[in-house]
């Protein structure tokens, strides 16, 4: 069975098929992550210089979306862009994988950022300054310093 002509799209068919918004495209064009579309000669009800893209171009669209998705940079998206343009599906190649390897380091030691703000924000919750309120202030307030030694009890005692 034949796969049948190719078909093209519109910006705003490309759009919709790719998940990205026309603006979007755009700016992926403007900025060289994208090969700037084909325009059309103007042929039935096509404007004359509309942006037409191909199954191919769609392809790439959603191949960068989900590479957005997964917070991939521009920088490393157009390198993934280029091992595909270069030498076929990127999965097979060291780059793709050395890009990938690079940003789940990345991603790792944002997650343990996170899980030690976590933990800081869970012990403030914890620990009440124990001040009344007319003795705490700006110049005094401990209320967020998770450093602090805990308040001293009225007999002395920690």
């Amino acid at each position: 069975s034949s796969a049948g002509p190719m078909r093209n799209y519109s910006i705003g068919e490309a759009a919709k098929v790719s998940g990205l918004s026309a603006r979007t495209i755009q700016y992926y064009e403007q900025s060289g992550l994208i090969p700037e579309a084909s325009r059309n000669a103007g042929n039935g009800a096509a404007a004359a210089g509309a942006r037409v893209y191909s199954e191919d171009d769609v392809g790439r669209l959603r191949f960068v979306r989900r590479a957005r998705e997964v917070e991939l940079s521009l920088k490393d998206v157009r390198s993934l862009v280029s091992v595909a343009d270069d030498s076929g599906c990127p999965s097979t190649h060291s780059a793709y994988r050395e890009i990938l390897r690079g940003h789940l380091r990345g991603l790792d030691a944002r997650i343990n950022h996170l899980l030690a703000l976590r933990t800081s924000v869970h012990s403030m919750l914890g620990e009440g300054c124990g001040a009344p309120a007319a003795c705490c202030g700006w110049g005094v307030c401990e209320c967020l310093d998770v450093n602090r030694r805990p308040a001293r009890s009225p007999a002395g005692r920690a």
